[in-house]
C-alpha cells in the first residue's frame, strides 16, 4: 500500500484543514489540545505522554488510525518531538521502536500507526528505527475488552526478533495510546528476552482512568 502523506496543501494546518499556519498545527487547534506531562510507572519503567486524553485529541487518534489519515502522523510526531526536547529523561536515545501488529490485522488496516509515528519520531531525532518483536497471534483490539481481561488478552502474543545487537542501548519504544499499559509491559518483557537494553515508553496520550498527571 502507498502511503498518502501527501496534504492537499501545506499551508493549512493538517489537523483541522481550515486555517492557514506557518506550522503544521494552527493555533486555534492547539488549544484545543491539553499539553501535560502525563507519566505512570509499568512495571520499573515509566511511560510518558504529552497530552491529556480529552475528546478532541481522542478523534484525532481515531482518524489517523481507523480512517487512514495517515497524514496525521507529522503533527503528531512534531508533538512527541518537542515534548522530547524538553525532557531530560528521554534524552540520549539510541534507538526508537515500536508496538507490532499481527500480520492479518496489518493486512486489513494497511499500516501500522505505532510503526508510522517511530519512523517519523526517528527522523527528527535522526536515530535509527529498529524492530524488536514480532506479533505471533491475533488479539482483540485492547479496548474491545474490560480492564480486567486486558493483560490476559496481549499474554504471550509477541516473540523476539533474534540478532539485534543492541545490548546496554536506551530504546525509546512508540505506541499511539496507553491505557493500563498491558501491551507496552507485554512487549518490553518480550525485548528483554534476548536483549539487555534500557527501555523508555512513549506514547501520544493516555485513557488511564483515574491517574494524576503532572
Amino acid at each position: 500500500m502507498i502511503f498518502d502523506f501527501i496534504f492537499f496543501n501545506q499551508n493549512y494546518c493538517y489537523v483541522c484543514k481550515d486555517e492557514k499556519t506557518e506550522n503544521l498545527i494552527c493555533s486555534s487547534c492547539l488549544e484545543r489540545l491539553d499539553f501535560i506531562d502525563g507519566n505512570f510507572l509499568v512495571d520499573n519503567n515509566r511511560v510518558y505522554y504529552p497530552l491529556f486524553y480529552n475528546n478532541y485529541i481522542k478523534e484525532i487518534i481515531r482518524e489517523f488510525k481507523f480512517h487512514k489519515k495517515t497524514y496525521l502522523v507529522k503533527p503528531l510526531a512534531a508533538i512527541l518531538f518537542k515534548y522530547i526536547s524538553q525532557k531530560e529523561e528521554l534524552k540520549d536515545i539510541d534507538y526508537v521502536s515500536f508496538i507490532p501488529m499481527e500480520q492479518r490485522a496489518l493486512f486489513d488496516r494497511g499500516f501500522n500507526q505505532a510503526q508510522l509515528l517511530a519512523n517519523e519520531l526517528a527522523d527528527l531525532l535522526d536515530v535509527e528505527v529498529i524492530s524488536l518483536i514480532e506479533k505471533n497471534k491475533k488479539t482483540r483490539e485492547q479496548n474491545k475488552v474490560s480492564l480486567t481481561q486486558r493483560k490476559e488478552n496481549i499474554k504471550n502474543s509477541f516473540r523476539p526478533i533474534d540478532d539485534c545487537n543492541i545490548d546496554g542501548k536506551t530504546i525509546l519504544l512508540i505506541d499511539d495510546l496507553v491505557t493500563t499499559g498491558n501491551t507496552l509491559r507485554e512487549a518490553s518483557q518480550t525485548i528483554l528476552i534476548n536483549n539487555k537494553v534500557n527501555i523508555k515508553f512513549l506514547t501520544i496520550t493516555s485513557s488511564r482512568i483515574g491517574e494524576d498527571d503532572d
